[in-house]
């Protein structure tokens, strides 16, 4: 997934978040990585800092790992 880069703030934040879920979730590590990976990449296209369109189904199809 290539996108311009548009606020950093929060990036951390989605990807910590998205990896505990994953494995609270009985995901893989990998998968919860990738879910992670993939919240981070889509809160650095966002101009606030919790990206308010971010869901499960929107990470599943910009799977990016």
């Amino acid at each position: 997934m290539k996108s311009e880069v548009i606020d950093l703030t929060g990036a951390g934040d989605a990807l910590t978040a998205a990896v505990i879920f994953g494995l609270l979730n009985d995901f893989s590590v990998n998968e919860a990585v990738q879910l992670g990976v993939s919240a981070a990449a889509l809160t650095l296209q966002c101009r606030e800092t919790v990206c308010t369109d971010l869901s499960l189904e929107i990470l599943y199809d910009k799977l990016i790992v």
